[in-house]
């Protein structure tokens, strides 16, 4: 989450722009969440939004979603029956939803959350692999984030090689 935040930081540092993060429950998410507590303590104005697609949280998004509300953040819960938040072209779009442990496409619900977040103007970061792409296999129709910027960790990413994963 350092990382991130020091990424970001150089990037917006002097650039008054509104930072939705959206988080899924696992620990992709809880890396969301700590970027979101590391941003919230510099002053960035930023909105939190947890993709609930699981009940069962990891225990990293357990962690840093108790250590953002003690800061005063509360996350917006999403679900099926959520109205997508409005994004515009001057905000800037956090996908931590899913991370390399996805095994299946997203639900029907999600992938909707996907195609909302691609079609707006908003300048997206993914956090370590864009949510929706898959790690062994080509990609599942339109339900990737199509993120502007990946910003990874360890090592890169089987798919960020193959011709099939670029849209």
């Amino acid at each position: 989450a350092t990382q991130l935040f020091t990424w970001i930081d150089a990037k917006y540092r002097s650039t008054p722009v509104a930072i939705h993060l959206f988080c899924g429950t696992g620990n992709n998410g809880g890396d969301g969440l700590a970027l979101a507590r590391l941003l919230h303590e510099q002053g960035y104005p930023i909105i939190v939004y947890v993709v609930r697609y699981h009940a069962t949280p990891s225990a990293d998004f357990r962690i840093n979603v108790e250590r953002l509300q003690e800061r005063g953040v509360a996350p917006d819960y999403l679900t099926d029956k959520s109205v997508f938040p409005t994004l515009s072209a001057t905000d800037v779009v956090v996908d931590a939803i899913f991370g390399i442990g996805l095994n299946r496409p997203p639900e029907a619900w999600v992938a909707r959350l996907i195609a909302h977040i691609n079609t707006a103007a908003a300048f997206v970061i993914s956090v370590d692999m864009p949510s929706g792409l898959p790690v062994d296999r080509t990609p599942w129709a339109e339900a990737v984030i199509r993120a502007n910027q990946v910003l990874t960790f360890q090592a890169p990413k089987l798919p960020f090689f193959l011709p099939q994963s670029k849209k």
